[in-house]
């Protein structure tokens, strides 16, 4: 803890006793143990005003993930801070560095520090205190990825639920990060269980894992997972819902024709995003990315509504005599690869799936989310896509692709058809709707199909009915009561963990780079302080 006062205690409370002494003789209204107290308490609450200032300025900084310090430790931030508290009216904290000593200040790096360091033990125990003095059951989540100095850092968390409130409420709390050697499963699992005993949670409590599915961590023989229940039993593994899904649907990228129509999405957003001038001629639209599966489906969404606009806007640049050759190239290829038949009606087939999968995803990464309500949305979907007449769906998305082309001035055609075929067969089609039903949407939609057809889903599950609803009526039979509770502290997914890598990558940057361990974690706590 930060020392508050440098006056030595035993010659002040011998001072006081003194002119408690002589107060007493001269005037007995008051004893000599309330002036001592009343004097001790008046010090204490002064040394509080002092350091309110300096430990909100800290708090301050890492809420809004601000550095602390700039080249040296007497300028940055947080001395900027405490100059604007000060001009703005704060005569306790001004009063304070004007009359302490220069070892007394309290606005040191190390007081700063310290300061860091007491934050991120105090949040961390109060969630470890409360599991521990419950005998809550609790599930740990874990993700790994490399920090902008290139070390392998592992996020590591727990699910449980919390009964302060008064209706029960399941959490996922971050614990902190773990620097990793390497990626054996046999390093991972050890640093997992270390950090856990480290931080004081009873390991007799943990009844699940939340893993993502890469074969160190889920390897049924010698995965973390594996290793983690050869000493903890009653660690149940549970391959992250979001991760399943997203597997399933990438499944689809086995389709040629999809792969190449998700390559020319990503190359047309990243033309007109590298330039300021290019990327003022279209709406606004996300990065194509791989790993935020919902911002993925989002991004094909907002790209089909304003494909028409996009194709022109490159028809333009490839024209225009104010943009370089080499611009003009690469516009008029994206342009003729936009065009194309297959682009067109494959776009439209997977702008169609993805605004009805974006829901689900979303729904999959709530915190609040059990396994029960889990298996609801899947079932759904499963529904969903099970109840499509193939034909009459189609026809709906095929007339929109048709329309957008004419829009652009081009039409939908079969493409070249070559008779010595080796290594498929022609589909003995007329049409170009019935054509690329056959060779798109079929194939789309019965892959989708298979792999969930094969995951054998309760068609008996209550729909309407969450785990945590059924709590209040489970409490007169225990063993339902606890089968509840392990229900729902077990991991659905392990999106609460990912979102970390975003205050990792936030907070650790190249300015930053050499910030130790310790320091991270304490920092990455209070940062996250709502």
């Amino acid at each position: 803890m930060v020392k508050m006062s440098k006056i030595k205690p035993v010659r002040f409370i011998m001072k006081m006793v003194n002119q408690v002494i002589n107060q007493v003789f001269s005037n007995k209204a008051s004893t000599g143990f309330d002036k001592i107290n009343t004097s001790h308490k008046l010090l204490i609450d002064n040394n509080r005003k002092k350091i309110f200032p300096i430990i909100s300025s800290i708090l301050f900084c890492g809420t809004q993930e601000i550095a602390l310090r700039g080249k040296t430790s007497n300028e940055g931030n947080f001395n900027s801070l405490i100059n604007f508290r000060i001009e703005a009216g704060d005569k306790i904290l001004q009063s304070h560095l004007e009359s302490s000593p220069k070892n007394s200040k309290y606005i040191s790096a190390r007081v700063q520090n310290e300061i860091i360091n007491i934050t991120g033990k105090i949040i961390l125990s109060r969630i470890t205190n409360y599991l521990v003095k419950s005998r809550s059951f609790f599930s740990i989540l874990a993700d790994e990825t490399a920090d902008i100095s290139g070390t392998e850092q592992l996020s590591i968390g727990i699910r449980y639920i919390s009964f302060e409130s008064e209706n029960p409420v399941v959490k996922e709390e971050f614990l902190g990060f773990v620097a990793l050697t390497d990626m054996h499963a046999k390093t991972v699992a050890k640093s997992i269980i270390h950090f856990l005993r480290h931080s004081g949670l009873n390991l007799n409590n943990l009844i699940g894992q939340g893993y993502d599915g890469c074969s160190a961590m889920s390897g049924i023989h010698n995965g973390v997972q594996a290793i983690i229940k050869n000493e903890f039993p009653k660690a149940v593994f549970v391959h992250c819902s979001s991760h399943r899904l997203n597997l399933v649907i990438n499944d689809l990228n086995k389709l040629q024709h999809i792969q190449n129509c998700a390559g020319i999405i990503k190359s047309i957003i990243k033309f007109f995003r590298l330039s300021p001038k290019r990327r003022k001629r279209i709406e606004k639209i996300p990065l194509f990315c791989e790993t935020r599966w919902s911002e993925k489906y989002k991004t094909i969404r907002i790209f089909s509504e304003h494909f028409v606009g996009i194709v022109e806007q490159l028809e333009i640049i490839s024209m225009e005599t104010c943009f370089d050759s080499q611009t003009k190239s690469q516009a008029f290829q994206l342009h003729s690869a936009a065009t194309k038949s297959n682009f067109i009606v494959c776009l439209f087939i997977m702008a169609k799936f993805s605004a009805q999968l974006e829901p689900i995803t979303n729904a999959l990464q709530a915190i609040q989310l059990d396994l029960s309500q889990a298996r609801k949305y899947i079932t759904e979907i499963i529904e969903v896509f099970n109840n499509l007449d193939a034909k009459n769906y189609f026809h709906e998305i095929f007339k929109k692709a048709q329309n957008v082309a004419n829009e652009l001035g081009e039409e939908i055609e079969i493409p070249r058809i070559v008779f010595n075929q080796k290594h498929r067969l022609n589909h003995p089609i007329n049409t170009p709707e019935d054509y690329f039903r056959v060779s798109l949407y079929q194939p789309y939609c019965i892959l989708w199909y298979n792999v969930w057809k094969n995951r054998n889903t309760s068609q008996s599950e209550m729909k309407n009915i969450s785990f945590i609803s059924l709590l209040d009526e489970a409490n007169l039979y225990p063993a339902i009561y606890i089968a509840l509770t392990i229900a729902l502290t077990l991991p659905v997914t392990t999106c609460s963990i990912e979102r970390t890598f975003s205050t990792l990558h936030r907070v650790k940057t190249w300015t930053r780079n050499t910030i130790g361990d310790n320091r991270l974690n304490e920092w990455n706590f209070y940062s996250m302080i709502e």
